[in-house]
């Protein structure tokens, strides 16, 4: 989905692409060296403006959100959101679409919870009403990512699931796209430093657990490892490797869970820890 406005709504007219008698595309060029620097400069900066505008409205939403629910999360590093504002466009564009997409499954999940979820096994199952009100957010969050991203997940993942989890959700290429509203409690970042920095340049770990995380994966992409893999690695300490952070959290990784597609390859993963 596209949050922001493309490009193309800044009325600047530019000549068709076409070859002229002599064969070449010499009016586009001679077009291109008329054009005045500064008029490219302030096209640049009315979409550094307005991104940054959209940018703001959807993280004051989530703050609020995330307040209604018990937790604190602090918007940005500063209001000129120095930041995002320096990102190429097309990485701003990304970022946009992104909270979107978060603020609608998160307005949607305040709603009442679907009867029919996909399933590993099947197309759908159905959940009896009493485990469908004992639900809370988090996991109403959760199952709503795994099937817009259609990551068929095993019956039993909520219920084996310990409930103090913060849990992260990875597509088979490792981007990240979901992380529980749990990880705010160990996080010193804004709002604007988690989505601006890519996810693994805000922490840093003893190498040898990188390597054990890494040879799961691997076994996972090689169709070797599927299912729920129950403590994966020991417990270890993360640091935020950021300037201006430096909070250490001890963690225990409690679940690896590994999606599969209809053919069987790799489509995500699930990884989740708790605070020990």
């Amino acid at each position: 989905m596209w949050f922001a406005k493309p490009l193309t709504r800044v009325k600047l007219r530019l000549p068709r692409l076409q070859k002229n008698e002599s064969g070449d595309f010499s009016a586009w060029w001679d077009y291109l060296a008329g054009v005045n620097s500064t008029e490219f400069h302030s096209i640049a900066k009315t979409d550094v403006a307005e991104h940054s505008h959209s940018f703001r409205q959807n993280v004051l939403w989530l703050v609020e959100f995330f307040a209604s629910q018990g937790f604190e999360a602090k918007p940005w590093i500063s209001s000129d959101l120095p930041l995002f504002s320096s990102l190429p466009y097309e990485r701003r564009e990304q970022i946009l679409r992104e909270l979107q997409d978060w603020t609608e499954v998160l307005r949607s999940c305040r709603s009442d919870f679907p009867l029919k979820i996909a399933h590993a096994s099947q197309d759908s199952v159905e959940i009896d009403r009493p485990y469908q009100n004992e639900i809370q957010i988090e996991n109403r969050i959760l199952w709503r990512v795994l099937n817009d991203f259609g990551l068929k997940f095993p019956s039993d993942l909520f219920r084996r699931l310990p409930p103090d989890s913060v849990v992260e959700v990875y597509t088979a290429d490792s981007r990240q796209v979901y992380r529980s509203m749990n990880f705010l409690k160990v996080c010193t970042y804004s709002l604007e430093e988690v989505y601006c920095w890519p996810w693994y340049e805000l922490y840093e770990r003893d190498e040898a657990f990188t390597r054990q995380s890494l040879g799961f994966l691997n076994r996972a992409l090689m169709g070797t490892l599927r299912g729920i893999v129950k403590e994966p690695l020991e417990s270890h300490w993360v640091s935020e490797c950021k300037p201006g952070h430096s909070r250490r959290t001890c963690i225990q990784p409690t679940m690896l869970c590994f999606f599969e597609d209809d053919v069987g390859a790799l489509s995500g993963y699930l990884y989740a820890f708790r605070v020990v």
